[in-house]
């Protein structure tokens, strides 16, 4: 046993001595815990540990229950940076691994690693690391009303293409209706618009020119306003 675990079991550290001796000698803890009742049954495990070495020391948590039949064993990696002083790591990390998911009942964790002082474990339910209560959900678009609003709504904005090709719909001067040609007016619907063709009627066509710098597939975007309360086709 090292000088520095002999430190530690004299009293030098408030780590628990009783999972400093099993981890020294079968580098495993195994916790029976109780699981209560949740809104989503999702949780991350935090651990408060030391690692007096000078590298990463990795391990692995794996949680079941006490009856096998009722629940699914579920296993995740855990890695102990170096630490002289107590520290805590989060079981899943910043990682795309799922948090556990634990219905209520009794559930027994088998916590591995080789070289490292673990204090406790504490099993953080989803309501807390995501705190939906202080969320405010928003779904609804928001929509052109010529008007400031106070309304909570996600505002789309088309990412910049001042780098493609472009054509600005004001720099068309004539609209074909009817078979006819007619001049085109512009306006600025609102200050944040730019200005605008003004187009109206039925089977209307309208031509623009558009430079493409070589062969190849194309998106067309098109920025438009709508002030009628109805779709057109």
């Amino acid at each position: 046993m090292s000088a520095w675990f002999q430190r530690a079991l004299k009293g030098g550290s408030q780590l628990l001595r009783g999972n400093i001796l099993t981890l020294i000698i079968l580098n495993e803890v195994r916790i029976i815990l109780n699981v209560e009742k949740s809104n989503l049954y999702l949780f991350h495990v935090i651990l408060r540990f030391i690692n007096p070495g000078i590298e990463m020391v990795s391990g692995r948590i794996t949680a079941y229950q006490s009856r096998s039949e009722t629940g699914a064993t579920q296993s995740k990696d855990i890695v102990f940076p170096p630490s002289k002083k107590p520290a805590f790591a989060t079981v899943p990390g910043n990682s795309f691994a799922d948090p556990f998911s634990l219905i209520p009942g009794t559930w027994i964790v088998n916590i591995m690693a080789e070289g490292v002082l673990l204090d406790y474990m504490v099993l953080l339910p989803s309501d807390y690391y995501e705190a939906p209560i202080l969320q405010l959900q928003v779904t609804e678009p928001c929509t052109y009303s010529g008007r400031a609003t106070t309304d909570n709504c996600l505002l789309y904005q088309h990412l910049p293409l001042a780098r493609f090709s472009c054509v600005l719909g004001s720099e068309a001067t004539h609209f074909l209706l009817g078979g006819e040609y007619r001049r085109i007016a512009v306006r600025q619907p609102t200050p944040e618009h730019p200005v605008m063709s003004h187009i109206s009627g039925i089977e209307v066509d309208l031509h623009l020119r558009l430079n493409i710098p070589q062969v190849g597939r194309y998106v067309v975007v098109l920025e438009y306003a709508n002030e009628d309360d109805q779709l057109h086709c």
